[in-house]
């Protein structure tokens, strides 16, 4: 893909996903078990999606 475009932009999924939701993907992918654990702490975001409008308006892409 060739653009004149050179700054930053997001590429992933506009769907909302857990940090729990990733961890247990990326064992999915990995093929691995492993324990979570939860520790206690500040909360913080409780999930994150991508805002993929930037990419789409000078790209042209859409995931």
């Amino acid at each position: 893909m060739r653009s004149d475009w050179t700054g930053p932009v997001n590429i992933g999924s506009d769907e909302m996903v857990t940090i729990d939701q990733l961890a247990d993907m990326v064992m999915d992918i990995a093929g691995k078990q492993l324990t979570k654990r939860h520790i206690p702490g500040p909360l913080g975001v409780r999930g994150r999606n991508s805002d993929n409008w930037l990419i789409n308006k000078n790209l042209g892409w859409k995931p």
